[in-house]
């Protein structure tokens, strides 16, 4: 498996999850050019150019939590997540997508304002949405 990640992203819990599943993976760093753009390379691996991205032989997945699904499929002995089919599956699924999918966005408008408008509005307007969440 290789995992496509630039530092700091939401490369971070499928990477955790290829470790914790002792997975035989390589990390490749995306490189962007001096306007943000990815490498054609990793366009043609990804269209849209975000990260993650996980190569799993013929299998081009992309999304924190479809990755993180993948590798607990694959390497079921790990322990990842529940027995397929449990309450606890799907009770552990439900806090996965909320982390990527309700707090992850969250966390960026207040680690970087700037890229959704004037920052000290939508800075303050972020960490008052994520005070509730992790309440």
């Amino acid at each position: 498996m290789r995992l496509h990640f630039i530092p700091g992203s939401a490369a971070m819990a499928p990477h955790a999850a290829l470790a914790e599943a002792r997975a035989d993976y390589e990390l490749i760093r995306v490189v962007r050019d001096e306007s943000g753009r990815p490498t054609p390379a990793y366009l043609a691996l990804n269209p849209s150019g975000r990260v993650p991205t996980l190569e799993d032989g013929a299998l081009v997945l992309t999304e924190s939590a479809a990755i993180v699904v993948h590798v607990a499929d694959r390497h079921p002995d790990a322990g990842l997540l529940p027995p397929l089919g449990s309450d606890e599956r799907s009770d552990a699924l439900r806090w996965l997508f909320f982390l990527t999918n309700t707090v992850q966005p969250t966390l960026l408008h207040v680690m970087y304002p700037d890229r959704y408008g004037p920052a000290d509005g939508v800075e303050a307007q972020a960490r008052a949405d994520a005070a509730v969440l992790f309440d």
